[in-house]
């Protein structure tokens, strides 16, 4: 059936992308622990291109998988695993294992962030750490406008490329 083949391409198409971008991930890291501030700027608007891409990618294979249930006559709100026994024994492997080299790719994505997440929250609370060692009289507590204690705001990066 053609929209079986359709949507099981698009799980394919959709993993390939997800597969590159935690690529990119585990490249961008490199490049920032080298301190290689040029190459992550090029980094980043390959993430944006890349993003785009996968969006894209999300979209169709969300549209086949409508255009799926459509075609085997099954209500909208069937999931995956609630299709899949609807559909022809011999359509029905290669379907699942499309959905689970996609699956392994969302989870490599999702490692890839983590990994990348603990390396920049090690780094931040390290220089956090020296920072204090070094300018102990900068060290203490912040104060809103209403007098409570707040915490310093650390969600923002500056890059200096000149150091």
């Amino acid at each position: 059936m053609q929209d079986i083949a359709s949507f099981s391409g698009d799980m394919k198409e959709e993993a390939a992308l997800l597969s590159s971008f935690a690529s990119l991930e585990d490249e961008m890291q490199a490049v920032v622990s080298e301190k290689r501030w040029n190459e992550l700027e090029r980094i980043i608007l390959r993430f944006r291109k890349k993003s785009d891409l996968l969006g894209k990618a999300e979209e169709q294979r969300i549209r086949s998988f409508e255009e799926l249930k459509v075609s085997l006559g099954v209500p909208a709100d069937v999931t995956f695993f609630g299709l899949l026994p609807m559909v022809a024994e011999a359509e029905r492997t290669p379907l699942a294992d499309a959905y689970r080299v996609l699956k392994v790719a969302v989870y490599a994505v999702k490692g890839s962030t983590v990994r990348m997440g603990y390396y920049f929250k090690s780094v931040s609370d390290t220089l956090k750490s020296v920072l204090g060692e070094i300018f102990p009289h900068r060290k203490g507590k912040l104060y809103s406008r209403s007098g409570r204690v707040t915490e310093s705001a650390d969600a923002s990066f500056v890059l200096n490329k000149h150091l």
